[in-house]
């Protein structure tokens, strides 16, 4: 067994092999220096480049050589200059490390690039302020996907704005078609009935009831129409309620059975509700125009963090380039009002054997 004192020294040998057949530190450090995706730099105190370290070409297509010597300002957006002077000064009045500052750097084909830059000050042996050390970060694609995700946002929220604005027309429209159209025809067919016991001859009478009855299949036509535009019951009744009145709605004029699944007492929020309503108002009448389909099967369910809804059919199915089509306007209908509730939007179809549409939106 090996004393204290030999252990010390194999631990000593082993120290020493490993710095002599590695790296030693300064060479540690100069090779991830070289190997860095970012760009370690050093400027002296009146902001001249005296270190850049290679990624510097990589990134921006100077030659190291022609940045060495060369003010800092030249490769900084004018309208930036201000900003990194001040920064720097900062550097060196809190003698602090200093992050946060974004400037545009200028490639050697005269694009410009964002870089997020840190650094810290450093001192020669009389302890006087010499320069700085920094280290620059390239956020250029980080940035561009960051403002891609804020205009997709800004493009929901516009949608979804849209949306509720048509969703109040449709519902100040149908109000307006009930009350002054369906009052109007119910009016006709009241004074049609006054009409009616005055006259006794038969050719008259006759007319009477055509007229009679093109009036109440027109006010029928009123109510389907109110209530495609927007059903009162979904506001009095809520949306289960809703569902199941124009399931047998849709059934009976399709001549397509509709089952419905859901959970008693559903209880979600009315903007919610009006977008599901209309996911399925939309899926149920792409089934009866193009899916040759005999039952269409609807399901939608609620738990603590989510409203699933699944909607499916038994009809001929729909190839994928249908799906992925820029002009397939239900699906992309659907697909965007998923979206403007924060959910998520799937179809999937197999020739000869229907289609599924699984909707997730997450409960807030």
């Amino acid at each position: 067994m090996a004393t204290g004192q030999n252990s010390g020294q194999h631990l000593n040998e082993w120290q020493n092999d490993c710095t002599g057949s590695i790296v030693g530190s300064e060479d540690m450090y100069r090779l991830l220096i070289e190997h860095s995706h970012d760009i370690i730099y050093s400027i002296t105190a009146n902001g001249i480049f005296n270190y850049v370290s290679p990624v510097w070409t990589e990134l921006l297509g100077h030659p190291v050589s022609e940045v060495i010597g060369k003010s800092f300002q030249i490769f900084i957006h004018p309208d930036d200059v201000q900003a990194c002077m001040v920064w720097l000064k900062n550097v060196i009045t809190t003698g602090q490390r200093q992050e946060g500052i974004e400037y545009r750097v200028k490639h050697l084909d005269g694009r410009w690039f964002l870089h997020t830059s840190s650094a810290v000050p450093y001192k020669d042996e009389t302890k006087a302020f010499v320069g700085f050390y920094g280290i620059a970060t390239d956020i250029t694609e980080r940035r561009r996907a960051l403002e891609e995700k804020n205009e997709i946002e800004q493009i929901l929220l516009l949608a979804k704005h849209n949306e509720k604005a048509r969703e109040s027309e449709r519902e100040s429209i149908a109000r307006d078609i009930h009350d002054d159209l369906g009052q109007s025809l119910t009016a006709i067919k009241i004074h049609l009935g006054f009409l009616l016991q005055k006259v006794s001859d038969t050719e008259i009478v006759s007319k009477i009831n055509k007229i009679t009855s093109m009036v109440s299949d027109s006010i029928i036509s009123v109510r389907r129409i109110t209530s495609r535009l927007r059903p009162e019951i979904l506001d009095d009744m809520g949306l289960e309620a809703s569902l199941r009145w124009y399931s047998k709605e849709f059934a009976d004029r399709t001549g397509i059975e509709v089952t419905l699944t859901t959970l008693p007492g559903l209880a979600i929020p009315i903007d919610t509700s009006v977008n599901i309503f209309r996911i399925i108002q939309e899926s149920l009448t792409n089934i009866s125009r193009h899916a040759k389909a005999t039952r269409a099967y609807i399901a939608l369910s609620k738990t603590d963090s989510s409203i699933n809804l699944m909607i499916s059919d038994n009809g001929v199915g729909i190839r994928k380039g249908e799906i992925e089509s820029k002009i397939s306007w239900g699906i992309i209908n659907m697909k965007e009002r998923a979206r403007s509730l924060g959910g998520s939007f799937d179809i999937f179809s197999e020739i000869g054997h229907g289609t599924v549409i699984k909707i997730v939106i997450p409960v807030i």
